[in-house]
């Protein structure tokens, strides 16, 4: 199984239940998610004092499009799924897995970003 955004929106009932979140909202959340991420992630690797390679090179990340990675963040902060099962469900090891969760959701800025956009459904 691998969760995708782009089909996970088709399916309304699955995206709430899996982020608590309607499609418009995912929608939503996606634009300002991208310009945030670019800024946080992005931004600081490619302006690297010591970078090798060029913009796009490298192996690419598991989670690739931005839609994915808002998925996998809302979706672990309201499941808390074992990492091996988050893993499964983004088509990724569990080291991987664990890796991404620890890049992607543990990381304050996106708390304080998902609370200051009212999307935060995590523990406080």
């Amino acid at each position: 199984m691998h969760l995708r955004a782009t089909e996970v929106v088709k399916r309304p009932a699955l995206l709430g239940r899996l982020t608590g979140l309607s499609v418009a909202e995912f929608e939503r959340l996606l634009e300002p998610f991208s310009r945030e991420y670019h800024q946080q992630v992005i931004e600081p690797r490619v302006t690297a004092p010591h970078r090798v390679r060029g913009v796009g090179g490298g192996q690419k990340g598991a989670l690739p499009e931005v839609g994915d990675k808002l998925l996998f963040i809302l979706m672990y902060t309201r499941l808390y799924p074992l990492l091996i099962v988050q893993g499964m469900f983004f088509g990724m090891a569990e080291p991987t897995g664990c890796a991404t969760s620890k890049q992607q959701v543990v990381s304050k800025d996106w708390n304080r970003w998902l609370r200051k956009e009212g999307k935060w459904r995590g523990k406080e």
